[in-house]
């Protein structure tokens, strides 16, 4: 009885670390895509006029919380307003989660708190990042956007990651109305065909 309770125990805590180090791979970007590319766009987080700007105290404290907490994607994921066979979900990355993904990842890699000094160099203030993992590898094929009071917004740079499992797209933020509602747009190059996902800015802060 005890050997079994152990090696299901073990097995459950093998199975646990498999997923969180999926989830680390898959939000961290690190699967492909050359520094030269992820250090093109400015890192620049001064501007407390930002919809997302958090202060230090806000950082210390997603910190503190990150590592005494399982990391999740739930609350950034986007409701899908359409369908689509090839893309699985999208997400938003507004600085709290990369906060939380960076603590997460430090202390299940390194088993150390992450300092602040290392989340606030990849925080952005001039652009917004959004994530799309497509099924089949179709990342290359497709085209981000976001389309707001009539208009369609391109993302200013993108980034295939993974073979085309993911795609990363950054949104210049002075492009953006952060009290207007908004879709993700990603439009289909080959056929034209679109799948929008609905986006409120001010669920995700």
């Amino acid at each position: 009885m005890v050997k079994k309770m152990l090696v299901s125990m073990t097995a459950m805590g093998v199975t646990a670390a498999a997923v969180v180090f999926m989830l680390i791979a898959l939000t961290s970007g690190e699967t492909s895509g050359s520094p030269d590319e992820k250090s093109a766009l400015a890192r620049t987080f001064s501007d407390d006029t930002y919809f997302y700007y958090l202060t230090e105290q806000e950082i210390d404290k997603i910190i503190e919380e990150g590592i005494t907490s399982f990391f999740s994607l739930e609350k950034y994921i986007l409701p899908a307003a359409s369908d689509s066979e090839d893309i699985a979900f999208a997400y938003i990355e507004p600085p709290a989660l990369t906060v939380a993904r960076k603590t997460s990842e430090t202390y299940q890699l390194y088993g150390r708190k992450v300092k602040r000094e290392e989340v606030t160099k990849e925080l952005m203030d001039g652009y917004l990042p959004f994530s799309i993992r497509f099924r089949e590898n179709k990342g290359f094929l497709y085209e981000a956007a976001i389309e707001q009071d009539g208009e369609i917004i391109y993302a200013e740079k993108e980034e295939v990651l993974g073979g085309g499992a993911m795609k990363r797209a950054y949104f210049n933020v002075p492009a953006l109305d952060f009290e207007t509602e908004a879709k993700l747009v990603l439009i289909d190059t080959v056929t034209d065909e679109k799948a929008m996902f609905t986006l409120v800015f001010s669920e995700y802060d």
